[in-house]
């Protein structure tokens, strides 16, 4: 399944999926449309089974769907949907060092660095193939592809960040040092034949 951040819109849920109760998660977002991304349907369900999507139990689907179902009956536009690899901890961010991806998951984690500090979604844009977070520019002065401009943020929440930043990088450092090995991920497509990432986002 793709990773990173999505918005689900009242559209994009489905009250009678085979899978009990399902949502479309918005995969490709306009950063992924924008670098040629394509493809489609990738869903949050129940019936526990899954060829590509996000699979829960029956229990689990059902409340989620409530949470989100009673937002867009508040009056609510969207829900911001978080795709991560694992979660992110110093302690995974040591066992997952030398994967590939981790550039790319670094960048995820920024997001999730000021979801942290917050508590709130992160207003999130693009520029320069990557997520930006909570920039004071607005997100249409920005182009998904072309090179970041120099980008500001508040000050309060920028040093928030950084110092969890600064916390969690010395964690890594930390776990390295005593010795913490490092997991070597081997990369399948949907007929497990074994074939690189690519660019490192993601594949299918």
């Amino acid at each position: 399944v793709p990773e990173g951040f999505y918005t689900v819109t009242p559209a994009q849920m489905n009250p009678n999926s085979a899978y009990w109760l399902a949502f479309n998660v918005g995969y490709p977002n306009p950063m992924e449309k924008a670098m040629g991304r394509n493809g489609g349907d990738i869903m949050v369900h129940g019936t526990c089974s899954s060829r590509g999507c996000f699979a829960m139990t029956n229990e689990q689907i059902e409340e989620i769907y409530a949470v989100m179902r009673e937002s867009f009956n508040g009056g609510q536009k969207g829900v911001q949907f978080q795709s991560y690899p694992f979660r992110m901890t110093a302690e995974n961010l040591a066992r997952f060092r030398h994967d590939p991806n981790m550039p790319f998951w670094k960048n995820l984690k920024e997001g999730n660095d000021h979801f942290e500090v917050t508590q709130r979604e992160p207003q999130v844009a693009y520029c320069g193939g990557r997520y930006v977070y909570n920039s004071a520019l607005e997100t249409k002065r920005l182009d998904p592809v072309a090179a970041c401009p120099t980008l500001q943020m508040d000050e309060t929440l920028s040093t928030a960040v950084a110092a969890k930043q600064r916390q969690d990088a010395e964690k890594v450092a930390e776990l390295v040092h005593k010795g913490t090995p490092a997991v070597r991920v081997q990369y399948a497509d949907g007929s497990q034949h074994i074939k690189p990432i690519g660019d490192g986002v993601f594949s299918f």
